[in-house]
């Protein structure tokens, strides 16, 4: 399917037209980096476009996916790219370059890249599926594990020229080489574009060998959720393969209600070899509707001979309630006191309605220093709720003044008040330049102080309100200069 994005009129009519062309015929491209007159090709070591992973792709039964024409097949491919959001705003369009080395017939582009879900702010993900004329399906085991295909991912401008992925191979014509001895499986090095690897996911569900599940973290609408499922659950298809290749597997499959709707079915497992003789759990991420109320899963593995079997409850299958979005978000309260009390009331408590500074004195001097806010949510915080604690996931994300990406702070649940449950951010716990503490953020000299700064948001049930400023400031410190790098 050819992603909307790529016929939107936000693109230059140049980029547009080449979206939202049909599809050519497979036919040879010209080989990366030539050194092209025009200087269309150049290498990125900035992150605009990295080939994150790549992975055998498969049929909706589970089945290793395949191309046959004129007779010839081809073992298919999906690579995950990812593309910072300045890139596409710019024009860019994700494709991918690919050659058998042994071959004679050249480079081919894959160039249909369909969106993915679980990218990061600030970047975007997308599946490309590839293969047809690099490696032959139906060869013998042997020469499939001696099998070799050399891929490259880069991003085509809108005037045709094209920006390669050099971001984990620095050299300007060092591409990924896969071999069949890994099942043609690829991953980008941890630290390769950290800022471009997703956050975990915001709850995990394990299903364990011993048919208990347990949830972790907040599941909520518009959030994500990993599946850590022991394989030992769905073990008879293991083993299962054909002409020496795995020709099984293990999916999860998900579906949200009220609307029904069926997510992308998710394999389960990771092998290192063709065979897959002892394969490894897999964690995929699922990227959960922003309007869901409850999430449904069941688990399936099936293969060329041993049929299809379900873990599935008997048929119930597994249901999994979500996170509300919360209907008001307010009431916030700067309290700095020397005196105590009430952490969010009193005669020191005031409305923040400008930015808040905690200096020296309030460092030395107070015993308590607190950001407070109020979260209502109809049928959830308007009464005594047992379940409070965990039905409203409430936190304060900032981004300090020189990061680029934001940083989430706890909060702490202080009870309900009405018919609104109230939650304060600790000052003296996030102070950065607390006495003897080296600060983990971005900090400036303004004024003959030391300061840092950061624009504040509380964020409750994945969606952002009440936006505020934190400058955090000190004198010089003699103990910082020795001891805390600059």
């Amino acid at each position: 399917m050819r992603p909307t994005w790529m016929c939107s009129t936000s693109l230059g009519v140049l980029a547009l037209l080449a979206a939202c062309a049909a599809p050519a015929a497979l036919e040879p491209a010209p080989a990366p980096l030539i050194g092209a007159a025009d200087g269309g090709d150049s290498a990125d070591r900035a992150c605009a476009v990295v080939l994150r992973s790549v992975r055998r792709a498969a049929e909706a039964d589970g089945r290793p996916a395949t191309k046959c024409a004129d007779g010839r097949c081809w073992i298919l491919l999906e690579a995950t790219v990812e593309v910072a959001d300045r890139a596409l705003a710019e024009g860019g369009l994700p494709e991918l370059l690919y050659r058998n080395p042994e071959g004679a017939d050249g480079w081919f582009a894959a160039t249909l890249a369909d969106p993915a879900a679980g990218a990061p702010a600030g970047v975007s993900r997308f599946r490309i599926r590839f293969g047809e004329g690099g490696v032959r399906d139906g060869l013998t085991a042997s020469a499939t594990t001696r099998s070799r295909i050399e891929v490259v991912a880069y991003l085509r401008g809108p005037r045709g020229g094209r920006l390669f992925d050099h971001n984990e191979l620095p050299g300007d014509f060092d591409n990924q080489l896969l071999s069949g001895a890994s099942h043609f499986s690829f991953d980008a090095r941890a630290d390769v574009c950290p800022g471009a690897v997703a956050p975990s996911a915001d709850a995990t569900i394990r299903f364990g060998a011993d048919w208990r599940h347990t949830l972790e973290g907040t599941l909520r609408a518009g959030g994500t959720v990993a599946i850590d499922y022991d394989l030992a659950r769905l073990p008879q298809c293991a083993g299962d393969t054909y002409m020496g290749r795995r020709s099984f597997d293990t999916l999860a499959h998900a579906r949200v209600w009220p609307s029904g709707e069926l997510l992308e079915q998710q394999s389960l497992l990771e092998c290192a070899e063709p065979y897959c003789t002892d394969p490894g759990p897999r964690r995929p991420v699922l990227q959960i509707p922003a309007g869901a109320t409850s999430i449904e899963l069941w688990f399936s593995t099936s293969g060329r001979s041993c049929g299809v079997h379900y873990d599935s409850a008997f048929g119930r299958n597994y249901h999994f309630a979500l996170q509300r979005p919360v209907g008001w978000v307010g009431n916030f309260v700067a309290k700095v006191s020397r005196a105590g009390g009430a952490p969010c009331e009193g005669a020191e408590a005031s409305p923040l309605t400008g930015p808040l500074r905690y200096e020296t004195w309030a460092r030395t001097r107070s015993v308590m220093g607190n950001v407070c806010f109020s979260v209502w949510s109809e049928g959830v915080t308007d009464f005594d709720n047992p379940a409070l604690e965990s039905a409203v996931g409430a936190s304060v994300t900032c981004t300090w003044d020189g990061e680029a990406s934001p940083r989430r702070h706890a909060v702490t649940l202080d009870g309900r008040v009405g018919n609104d449950a109230r939650y304060r951010l600790d000052l003296r716990a996030l102070d950065p330049l607390a006495s003897y503490r080296c600060p983990e953020v971005p900090t400036r000299v303004e004024g003959g102080y030391e300061v840092a700064g950061a624009s504040c948001t509380a964020e409750v049930n994945g969606a952002s309100w009440g936006a505020f400023r934190l400058d955090f400031a000190d004198y010089p410190s003699p103990w910082r200069d020795a001891n805390c790098a600059r």
